[in-house]
């Protein structure tokens, strides 16, 4: 054989060992959905006593500092409103405070219900935080009387301002 022939058998074989060791390759779509995710949940068992007054004047509001909540939105515009499973008994007032996460206002201490939600924080927008103070007090008067019982608060994430 002569070497111009091997030459091209050579080139011949090449080509065709090259079309053999190519990658093979494949192909997959991938689907994904990211969804609205609203969570929150509240820490803490808040207990309000009222047990003095100074003679002349209507009972000393009780005050609980000690709760928290966590809130998880990856939505904007998001607002929690709170309210009460029952109302309070007549001359007996609960009220709540929310510290606001990040960039969110509180509206400050709003009077609990249980036929109208209030809004307690507006204005939030894709937040995951924990240890939000929550702060509660309770205000009697004297025509309240004696009275006890506990109310389940309901804190709820949802569209808003």
């Amino acid at each position: 054989m002569s070497r111009y022939s091997m030459f091209i058998a050579g080139g011949a074989l090449s080509l065709a060992v090259s079309g053999v060791l190519q990658a093979q390759t494949g192909t997959q779509t991938v689907a994904f959905d990211v969804q609205a995710i609203n969570k929150i949940a509240a820490t803490g068992s808040p207990s309000l006593t009222i047990n003095t007054a100074v003679a002349g004047a209507q009972p000393t509001q009780a005050t609980s500092n000690g709760n928290s909540y966590a809130i998880t939105t990856n939505d904007t515009g998001r607002k929690i409103t709170i309210e009460i499973d029952v109302d309070m008994p007549t001359d007996v007032t609960l009220r709540a405070s929310l510290a606001p996460p990040g960039g969110a206002t509180s509206a400050g201490f709003v009077t609990l219900s249980h036929t109208t939600p209030q809004n307690a924080v507006t204005g939030i927008s894709q937040r995951a935080e924990t240890g939000l103070f929550i702060h509660y007090t309770l205000d009697a008067l004297v025509t309240a009387g004696i009275v006890s019982g506990s109310r389940t608060v309901l804190l709820t994430v949802l569209a808003g301002p």
